[in-house]
């Protein structure tokens, strides 16, 4: 059985709420599109160039926030601080890496709104599968920051808000 920490407690619940977030933003713009009558969009005429635009901003999004998350769990791991705060500076890149993920998301969910190109809606659907790939568990956690379950365990009983 896997443990359930506060820290991944918490911290599983801000992913899905990221995650929720944009899920319901995509479905809500993409029923507007498909129930609207006539075809004409204020960004038609510029779609596919906004399509190259979103993969582009989604691809640069996507490496950027994998390299700055990889880089803070280098720092992290460097430093001999508690599990407290390393849990502490855990998060942080997490948050960093999710909202450098989330961005690309919301643009091209918009971007599709204004042009009506469903295959800006694809770039959308594949940067919010990759979201959902980052999501935080005890494994992954225990071995990012290389400290053993039981400290992951003992994190929430030392007074640590992570719920």
């Amino acid at each position: 059985m896997q443990p359930t920490s506060p820290y991944i407690k918490g911290i599983s619940i801000l992913h899905y709420a990221l995650m929720a977030g944009q899920f319901f933003f995509g479905i809500i713009m993409f029923v507007l599109v498909w129930l609207k009558k006539d075809n004409s969009f204020p960004m038609q005429n510029i779609s596919q160039q906004m399509l190259v635009a979103c993969i582009a901003i989604a691809a640069m999004a996507y490496l950027a926030g994998n390299m700055l998350f990889k880089k803070k769990l280098e720092s992290i791991n460097e430093e001999n601080n508690p599990v407290a705060k390393k849990l502490e500076e855990y998060r942080g890149a997490n948050i960093t890496r999710w909202a450098l993920m989330e961005f690309p998301t919301l643009f091209c969910i918009i971007i599709f709104f204004l042009t009506g190109n469903y295959s800006i809606m694809i770039v959308a659907v594949v940067m919010l599968v990759l979201f959902f790939t980052t999501k935080p568990g005890a494994q992954k956690t225990v071995a990012d920051l290389g400290i053993s379950l039981n400290d992951l365990d003992d994190s929430g009983t030392e007074g640590n808000k992570y719920v």
